[in-house]
């Protein structure tokens, strides 16, 4: 999974404390500046005091919107804290960030009550990403703080560390309760496995859209940047279709096997263009690239209900083809 970075940027009180700071600024900036044009001391008290008192009470407002927020971010060092990421600790409650259908960031807040009546039954959730779900304690209210995730790596946090440490795979794990946290102890039960397989082939898509958009940045050829969007439209599309009908192998074929291999053979393109080898030889991966993204657009569309199966046994059929061809242009980027 892709791993993002807290972006302490879009914090709230990042911004409380960038505006205050800056006034403060402002306000010594001006003070001093009618000191100037009136040719008086602005530390001459009797003529600068109504300007004085005003910067006085200034700074304490300032003192309160800045000082104060600081001061706590500090003896509370927290990531939640200072990225605006906090989850709750209200009894049966998480809190998890998502993106909209207009690409905004936005925050949900939903009930985990049926998810703690899972795990009295159970004792263990298994969920996306190999993440097991637990409580250490019994008798406690589930909430971001007793909810634990133990990670395929043996690493045990609460979901509140998980929110600092790895935010993205908390969305992600919290989007997924979201998605199963109406149903029933038995429903849940009865639909957990398919439902954690549907949600992991999803994110796996999405890593390697991500993945492409990456290395799109890096291609100079239109046609090629084309082809890429196409490919992530492609995974987009697919993503509806997996939530509606669940996954299947050709789904599993064309994200575990193909997509990675395309994502390599692109790499490879990039490295042969960026060493400046001969231009046949660019060419010639080139060709072949395309030829790879008409493969396995072809693939995508004959998942549909109705399409001509024939397009994606191409590409079974020519599985090997490509292999070698990844195999070769990995010996001649590394000359």
């Amino acid at each position: 999974m892709r791993e993002e970075e807290n972006n302490y940027s879009h914090s709230a009180l990042y911004y409380i404390m960038k505006a205050a700071g800056f006034m403060l600024i402002l306000l010594l900036a001006l003070s001093f500046t009618a000191s100037a044009i009136s040719g008086v001391s602005f530390f001459n008290w009797e003529i600068m005091r109504g300007l004085r008192t005003i910067f006085v009470l200034s700074l304490i407002i300032l003192g309160v919107l800045f000082l104060i927020p600081f001061t706590i971010a500090l003896l509370m060092p927290s990531k939640t804290v200072l990225s605006g990421r906090s989850t709750l600790v209200k009894d049966y409650s998480l809190r998890y960030e998502y993106t909209d259908e207009n690409n905004r960031k936005k925050k949900r807040t939903f009930s985990i009550k049926n998810i703690d009546d899972y795990l009295a039954a159970y004792q263990k959730m298994f969920v996306i990403n190999d993440v097991t779900l637990y409580k250490e304690n019994k008798k406690d209210r589930l909430n971001a703080n007793t909810l634990y995730a133990e990670l395929p790596d043996g690493k045990k946090l609460s979901m509140r560390d998980l929110n600092n440490e790895k935010p993205m795979l908390y969305d992600r794990i919290a989007a997924f309760l979201y998605k199963i946290s109406d149903k029933s102890v038995t429903d849940m039960a009865a639909s957990l496995k398919r439902l954690v397989a549907r949600e992991n082939m999803i994110n796996l898509g999405k890593d390697e859209a991500y993945d492409l958009k990456v290395l799109k940045k890096s291609v100079k050829d239109p046609e090629v940047k084309e082809q890429i969007d196409l490919i992530i439209a492609d995974i987009n599309r697919t993503e509806v279709l997996i939530n509606v009908t669940g996954t299947n192998d050709k789904i599993r074929k064309l994200y575990e096997h193909y997509l990675p291999m395309l994502r390599e053979i692109t790499q490879n393109y990039l490295t042969l263009e960026a060493h400046d080898l001969e231009k046949d030889k660019i060419e010639a991966a080139r060709v072949k690239l395309m030829e790879t993204f008409r493969l396995i657009e072809g693939a995508f569309n004959s998942l549909t209900a109705n399409a001509d199966e024939q397009q994606f046994d191409e590409l079974e059929a020519t599985v090997a083809t490509v292999s070698a061809l990844l195999e070769q242009e990995r010996s001649i980027s590394g000359k």
